[in-house]
């Protein structure tokens, strides 16, 4: 595979920050496949785990199933300036 400087690959932009990757949902789609072809026995067996590994396995799961947190300081200024302008004709048109 060709290594590009940045710049140079064709795409001068790159892939946007918070842009998903193809891997990450199908990954995804697995698990909830995979969870809803096995949902009884997946559920006998949390009902069989001790609380502290119930929350373990409920946090290690839902890292796949929610989004992470929004951390506004990854956002560009061009961004920056596109969610202020969205919220200030939310104000306008809610008054």
């Amino acid at each position: 595979m060709a290594k590009f400087k940045p710049g140079e690959s064709g795409n001068k932009g790159g892939r946007p920050k918070g842009a998903k990757g193809k891997a990450p949902e199908q990954i995804r789609a697995a698990l909830l496949k995979f969870i809803d072809d096995n949902l009884q026995s997946v559920t006998a067996d949390f009902k069989n785990l001790e609380p502290k590994d119930r929350l373990k396995f409920f946090n290690d799961i839902l890292r796949h199933v929610i989004p992470p947190p929004f951390n506004p300081s990854q956002l560009t200024e061009d961004q920056m300036k596109q969610v202020i302008e969205y919220l200030q004709n939310e104000q306008k048109n809610n008054s």
